[in-house]
């Protein structure tokens, strides 16, 4: 699929003497699926020893946060779960991987926060995350 997500209406701005249509969109509305779940299967198709081991001091952590960012977007803002029903299950089968493979840098991770959206356990945990414990 292509670009998923929502799009909000236009509103006028004055600029100077003119009136333009402007959409402001916050990270997240809209994104590209295909790029997002071929990350997902790229990163799934690495061995999980490597990828949490020494993928953490490569920025790994950084991109598993994003995802729980769009879908914290799409599901606690938007309200449309559907947007994302194709990558949470990826998504989430990697997060369990990472704790089956290092149980102490998971524990790490899910206890750290997300600016403004709270701990990443909390949110694994939530209908953004749908992670049983």
């Amino acid at each position: 699929t292509g670009r998923v997500g929502t799009r909000p209406p236009a509103a006028l701005a004055q600029i100077g003497d003119r009136v333009v249509k402007v959409s402001i969109l916050r990270w997240g509305f809209s994104y590209n699926e295909s790029i997002w779940s071929s990350v997902l299967d790229f990163m799934a198709a690495l061995p999980a020893e490597l990828l949490f081991t020494y993928g953490i001091d490569t920025g790994v952590l950084l991109v598993l946060e994003d995802y729980l960012k769009l879908f914290y977007v799409h599901v606690m803002e938007l309200g449309s779960e559907e947007c994302i029903s194709q990558l949470r299950p990826k998504y989430v089968t990697l997060v369990k991987s990472f704790r089956a493979c290092n149980s102490v840098e998971f524990q790490n991770w899910s206890h750290s926060n997300i600016a403004e959206l709270g701990t990443v356990q909390t949110l694994l945990l939530s209908k953004v995350g749908t992670f049983d414990s």
